[in-house]
């Protein structure tokens, strides 16, 4: 160990003197884990039920949104009732990350609640103050206070507005959807036809969202039908029908 003396200096008139000496290092190589980010891997849509149903209506109906159409949130957060035709099933995106407009197929159990916020009109998804929530790139801040607080109270602390597209691309896999159409419906892919005519619904894309399994405790939400009614109710809210289910991510397989 190197020790070194330092020339006395002057305190308070008296003479002292300091040494200094080489701090130690730790043996062996340091490992700090790299923290993983949220948002970057799927989870069971039973597991994504129980973390939805345990937000207050606002914020639910985006992630539940999300989870059944697979959408961006900045694309989500942009939608316009213009862009949604629930009698047809299909919504268009009019500007996404490729910079192209697209379609998307709308799963039946996004009827209701897609129904109902049309009806309500512009914005289509408000935040509990009843205004429209604000559009910038990432991943769903908008709704940040939200999704902690969830975490909190369900242990899934992994999920984010960006959980809701990972877990609808691995969902459309276990269900058997060809890549392609998939990659389709993400906005991976893009055929001619579907560049040209991205208003004109395409039925093998219907098929394919509808293999998405729906959880029963989700569908009796009353927000989903009536969705104006509670976006201002800032906890979560149970139907009177909801019972507490036992959590089986073994539904995620039907």
């Amino acid at each position: 160990m190197t020790v070194r003396t330092i020339t006395p200096i002057r305190i308070n008139s008296r003479m002292v003197s300091r040494t200094w000496q080489r701090p130690r290092k730790p043996r062996g190589t340091q490992f700090r884990p790299e923290r993983k980010r949220s948002g970057t891997s799927a989870v069971g849509y039973a597991d994504a039920a129980r973390f939805v149903l345990s937000l207050s209506p606002a914020p639910a109906i985006v992630m539940t949104a999300l989870f059944y159409s697979g959408l961006r949130p900045i694309e989500l957060f942009a939608l316009e009732a213009a862009d949604v035709d629930v009698e047809k099933r299909w919504l268009t995106v009019r500007s996404s990350k490729t910079g192209e407009p697209r379609g998307v197929p709308i799963h039946e159990f996004l009827v209701p609640l897609l129904k109902a916020l049309v009806h309500r009109g512009d914005p289509l998804f408000r935040t509990p103050n009843n205004v429209a929530y604000p559009i910038f790139e990432g991943s769903g801040g908008q709704i940040k206070s939200a999704i902690l607080g969830a975490r909190r109270r369900t242990g899934l602390t992994t999920i984010s507005p960006y959980t809701a597209r990972h877990s609808v691309s691995t969902q459309l896999v276990v269900a058997g959807v060809h890549p392609h159409v998939k990659d389709q419906i993400l906005g991976h892919a893009a055929t001619d036809m579907s560049r040209r005519h991205t208003q004109v619904p395409q039925q093998p894309l219907i098929e394919a969202i509808n293999r998405l399994p729906v959880i029963d405790q989700w569908a009796v939400m009353p927000w989903m039908s009536e969705p104006a009614k509670y976006t201002r109710r800032r906890s979560p809210i149970l139907a009177s029908s909801y019972v507490e289910p036992e959590w089986d991510n073994a539904a995620d397989a039907a």
